[in-house]
């Protein structure tokens, strides 16, 4: 499955996959020094919505390894970079009352799913949905 299809799929099962509905941005989010959001939102509190899509996540070998670390840093940096550029007076410990962080890809992976739950404990609101399509 190619990122986009993955994104496609997010876009028309929303309510299934994040049990509410998001109001997606029709374009990508742009952050500082050209980065891109995969896809981005308002949920209905007001919250911003950031998904990192990996098609390789959970895959066996170097490439789903790769890919499992990667989409945990590459979430974390889009948040520290929309925090400081649309947020800079708000504590970036306090980012969980303004951020809502998502990891998808079409596989379970339990190092995301871990990494994730280690984040919630410690107040960042971080979800791993897997797709299973």
């Amino acid at each position: 499955m190619k990122e986009q299809e993955l994104i496609s799929h997010i876009r028309e099962n929303t309510r299934s996959l994040f049990d509410e509905d998001i109001r997606w941005d029709d374009n990508r989010l742009q952050l500082p020094r050209n980065r891109e959001v995969d896809l981005a939102g308002v949920d209905s509190d007001g919250l911003r919505v950031i998904v990192e899509v990996k098609t390789d996540l959970g895959k066996p070998g170097a490439q789903g390894w790769h890919a499992t670390f990667e989409s945990i840093g590459q979430v974390l940096n889009y948040a520290n970079a929309y925090m400081k550029a649309y947020k800079p007076s708000v504590d970036l410990k306090d980012s969980a009352n303004h951020l809502r962080l998502f990891i998808v890809g079409p596989i379970f992976s339990q190092t995301v799913e871990d990494a994730c739950d280690f984040l919630r404990r410690h107040g960042v609101n971080i979800r791993h949905i897997p797709t299973h399509v």
